[in-house]
């Protein structure tokens, strides 16, 4: 099918995704903006990432998207309404490019993926072709979901068939100035200039990707007795709760919580510290965009699919029940699996980073 799409037609984009997934897409989201300059551009996204959606919009793309919540919680009938009121707005405009950024997980992921586009009624449709679930697309890239692919690759896979080179750039992460200078302010004014600042992300979207609290309190307790080490703990406004304990096993002088605080506001936190470690999260991809070191714990996922994109350290540790060359289902997704990891081993890949900037 010819891609022939005017300058003024409407290009719907859909990037309902968490906040690690609207990341992965910033550099797919950045070449179509320079391969359609001058159309107008709006994208669906999941509530929860709107306001990182907005800062990616308009401060690193040269003409903004028009960003659309698209809710997924809250009320049934008043969250639909309001979804579907957004959407026959979007195909009153008679949109001429319709792109789905998002894999198809099963089956019934695809009879409802099929029915809601239509309700675009867009001239032409474009996809991920996962496990032949996507062929309703007019056109689709080909991928399998259970593959050593990564993530940001099947998502640019797309763009080839806009005609746009598919080698993937760089992930985005935009931070203000003055987020910035309230961090260094923050430091400053806590006399962490001279510190040696890990971060450990207790957030989780899901349980079982949290690294037991228990083993990050056995993990802080080991590495206080390094020299000059100060903690950051960060999570979301629902983790607040899994602070407590750390509050009451870890002298509160050598870490400062991270909780709640705007995209940016972390960001720029990110940005101060020498090490993260973290489980496969929205704070996880936040690092990669910003090259921090990382040390990256999985639980029952696929960590080549998800593991931090980019260029610079970062150690991928994972618990194979039957060995790690074994490329399975049933071992690459055993639940529990983020518990099998031990505080001690942890312990070592940070002494080693400290003392030599690399992992053993």
């Amino acid at each position: 099918m010819k891609l022939n799409i005017g300058q003024k037609e409407l290009i719907v984009v859909l990037e309902i995704g968490g906040l690690g997934d609207f990341i992965m897409a910033t550099p797919t989201l950045k070449s179509l903006r320079q391969r359609f300059p001058h159309n107008p551009i709006v994208i669906f996204v999941a509530q929860r990432t709107v306001t990182l959606a907005k800062d990616f919009s308009q401060n690193i793309l040269e003409n903004p998207f028009d960003v659309i919540s698209f809710r997924t919680t809250g009320n049934y009938l008043a969250r639909n309404l309001t979804n579907l009121t957004n959407i026959i707005r979007v195909a009153n405009q008679k949109p001429g490019l319709l792109i789905d950024l998002c894999a198809i997980e099963s089956d019934a992921a695809a009879r409802r993926r099929r029915n809601f586009i239509k309700l675009f009624n867009s001239k032409i449709t474009v996809g991920r072709n996962t496990d032949q679930r996507g062929i309703f697309f007019d056109l689709y890239s080909d991928e399998n979901l259970f593959s050593k692919q990564h993530e940001v690759e099947k998502i640019s896979q797309i763009l080839s068939l806009l005609g746009i080179d598919s080698k993937p750039g760089k992930l985005e992460f935009f931070i203000s100035d003055e987020s910035q200078k309230l961090v260094r302010n923050h430091i400053k004014k806590s006399k962490l200039e001279e510190k040696i600042l890990i971060g450990i992300n207790i957030g989780a979207y899901n349980s079982d990707r949290r690294w037991p609290i228990k083993n990050i309190i056995e993990l802080m307790d080991i590495l206080q007795t390094f020299e000059n080490i100060h903690f950051l703990i960060f999570g979301g406004k629902t983790d607040a709760k899994f602070v407590e304990p750390i509050l009451n096993s870890i002298d509160r002088s050598i870490f400062t919580p991270i909780i709640g605080l705007p995209f940016q506001i972390v960001g720029a936190w990110l940005q101060r510290i020498n090490l993260l470690i973290t489980n496969d999260s929205g704070v996880m991809h936040f690092a990669a965009a910003l090259k921090v070191p990382t040390i990256a714990l999985f639980g029952p996922e696929n960590p080549y699919r998800y593991a931090p994109w980019g260029n610079f350290p970062k150690s991928v540790i994972k618990y194979y029940p039957k060995g790690e060359d074994n490329f399975t289902e049933e071992n690459i997704f055993f639940p529990d699996a983020i518990c099998y990891i031990k505080p001690e081993y942890i312990a070592e890949k940070v002494n080693a980073f400290i003392k030599t900037g690399t992992f053993i």
